[in-house]
C-alpha cells in the first residue's frame, strides 16, 4: 500500500512520514456471538469486528419493509443461499423467494421475461450488442432471442436464456423497502424487493431493537434462537464444501481438465483449512471445552465428506 501511496502523495507536493503510515485490520463475516467476536480481537489482533445480516432485524438502522422483516425473521438454512441474481455475474446471498424473486418467476409464467431497465445502473453486457445492456433486462433477453431460431445456436440460447432467467433487477429491488418504508411513491418502480442477508441470520428470528443487538454483540443477553447455530469457521468451512459440490454437479457431464484440476486444488486448500482450525480450536478459549469439542468432531465430518467427493484424492 505504500508503494502505491507514496508516490501519489509526492505527486501532489504532500510530505509523509513513512514512520507513521500505520493501518488498522478489521474483520467481518458471519460473526454471530460475544465469544467469536472476542476471540477474533484477542487472537488476531484486529482492531474491530464488524457484524452485518443481524442488524436486518433492527428496523431502526435499517430499512426493511414489514413483509421482508417477517419472511427474514421466519427464514431458516435452506431459506439463505448462495445465488446467481446480480446482472453482474457475482455470487451473493438471497433470500429464497423474495418478492422480487415471484415477479421475475410471475413475468416468465406469462411469457414476459426480463425486467425493464429504467435506472440502468448496472449495464454491463455487450454479447449482443453494441452498448451495454443488463443481463436482468428485457431487453437481453429479446436479444438472446435470436439465438432459437437457429439449430446451431438452440442450445446457447437455452443455457443463455437458463442464466438469465435467474438474474433479477437489483436497481429497483434493493431500493424497494426503503420506498415502502417511507411512503414514497414512484408509479414507474416496482416495489417487489430484493434482499440479500448472510446465512448467519438464520439463526436469529426475532425483530431487535438497537440496544438488544448491541447488548448481544458485548454478551450482556442472547438473541440467537437457535441452539444448533454452528462456529463460524464450521459455518464458513460448509459453504465452501457447499460451493464447490454444486458446481461439480453443475459440470459432471462435460468436465474438463481444466476444471478437475480447479476442483482439487479448491479440495486441497480446504483440506489446509481444516488442518489450520484443528491448530487452532485449543486457542478459542472465549468458548468451554464442549463448544471446542463440538468444533473438532465437525471437523472430522466435514473432512470425510471433502475427501469423499474430491475427484481424486487430496
Amino acid at each position: 500500500m505504500k508503494e502505491i501511496l507514496l508516490p501519489a502523495l509526492n505527486k501532489k507536493g504532500i510530505s509523509v512520514d513513512n514512520g507513521k503510515l500505520n493501518f488498522k485490520v478489521t474483520v467481518q463475516g458471519g460473526v454471530g456471538k460475544t465469544e467469536e467476536h472476542e476471540f477474533l480481537i484477542r487472537y488476531y489482533g484486529v482492531e474491530s469486528v464488524g457484524w452485518g445480516s443481524p442488524f436486518l432485524l433492527v428496523p431502526e438502522v435499517m430499512n426493511v419493509d414489514p413483509g421482508t422483516l417477517q419472511r427474514l425473521c421466519e427464514a431458516g438454512e435452506d431459506d439463505l443461499y448462495l445465488s446467481n441474481v446480480s446482472p453482474l455475474g457475482v455470487p451473493f446471498n438471497s433470500l429464497r423467494n423474495n418478492t422480487k424473486d415471484i415477479e421475475k418467476m410471475d413475468r416468465l409464467e406469462r411469457g414476459r421475461p426480463g425486467s425493464p431497465c429504467a435506472k440502468k445502473f448496472l449495464v454491463s453486457n455487450k454479447n449482443y450488442s453494441e452498448k451495454p445492456i443488463c443481463t436482468a433486462s428485457i431487453e437481453f433477453m429479446k436479444k438472446i432471442s435470436v439465438l432459437k431460431d437457429n439449430e446451431e445456436t438452440e442450445d446457447k440460447f437455452n443455457e443463455e436464456f437458463e442464466k438469465a432467467s435467474e438474474k433479477v433487477c437489483l436497481c429497483e429491488g434493493l431500493s424497494a423497502s426503503t420506498l415502502m418504508n417511507y411512503n414514497i411513491a414512484d408509479a414507474k418502480q416496482s416495489l417487489a424487493v430484493s434482499v440479500c442477508p448472510g446465512p448467519n441470520l438464520a439463526y436469529y428470528s426475532k425483530v431487535s431493537t438497537l440496544k438488544d443487538m448491541v447488548d448481544h454483540i458485548y454478551g450482556r443477553i442472547n438473541l440467537i434462537t437457535d441452539p444448533d447455530r454452528p462456529n463460524m469457521f464450521i459455518k464458513e468451512l460448509s459453504l465452501n464444501i457447499e460451493f464447490i459440490e454444486k458446481k461439480i454437479i453443475a459440470e459432471l457431464n462435460t468436465i474438463s481438465a481444466h476444471s478437475e484440476e480447479y476442483a482439487n486444488i479448491y479440495y486441497a486448500n480446504l483440506i489446509d483449512g481444516i488442518n489450520y482450525y484443528r491448530k487452532i480450536v485449543h486457542e478459542i478459549i472465549e468458548e468451554t471445552e464442549i463448544v471446542r469439542s463440538k468444533i473438532r468432531e465437525s471437523l472430522d465430518v466435514l473432512e470425510q465428506r471433502i475427501l469423499l467427493h474430491s475427484l481424486q484424492p487430496v
